[in-house]
């Protein structure tokens, strides 16, 4: 079982390496129309919360871990993609990196993540809790991808969902930054 999560948390960090060309392609297809859930979302205080998509008209959940070049590259673009558009778009970055890891990446907002010190209201930041034992150290939450995996074909990052008011599956772009340069968005 080990081996599995090992190999697949390789094949995460491979993907993250590769970039596509920047035509919007549709990730695999999966539970388009169903209604998206995830469960132990918390915020950057360790809180847990429910993933509310209600004040935008729609919401992209943005599935991303600290070391992941092209979702670093897709991140520093929202600020400025998603700007005074509260009412039509709203971003969820959730993070699968540890949360030990991850809580610091916020708060120093230097270098790499310089671009996370932008207050932006319809774009917020959360973390996945993992039952990952702790002593193992893993940076990614591997038992939190084989979930992902398993419910939502998400097998590389970054990842994006596409959701609606009610959070109704509404597409899976693989790119978040081409999707948000669609007219009408």
């Amino acid at each position: 079982m080990n081996y599995f999560f090992s190999v697949f948390v390789v094949m995460v960090f491979a993907s993250c390496a590769a970039k596509e060309d920047k035509k919007i392609r549709q990730a695999e297809v999966k539970n388009i129309g169903e209604q998206f859930s995830i469960d132990n979302v918390v915020d950057s205080s360790g809180n847990k919360i429910t993933l509310d998509f209600s004040a935008s008209d729609i919401t992209i959940i943005d599935f991303w871990n600290n070391g992941c070049p092209p979702c670093i590259e897709e991140m520093k673009q929202f600020p400025a993609l998603i700007k005074g558009k509260a009412a039509k778009v709203s971003i969820l970055s959730i993070s699968l990196t540890q949360y030990w890891l991850w809580k610091p990446t916020l708060q120093e907002h230097k270098g790499t993540f310089a671009f996370l010190e932008y207050d932006v209201p319809n774009w917020k930041q959360y973390n996945l809790l993992t039952t990952d034992d702790p002593r193992l150290k893993n940076e990614i939450s591997t038992d939190r991808l084989g979930e992902l995996s398993s419910r939502y074909g998400i097998n590389f990052n970054p990842a994006y969902v596409v959701v609606d008011r009610s959070g109704k599956i509404l597409a899976r772009p693989e790119s978040a930054v081409e999707y948000l340069k669609e007219p009408g968005l």
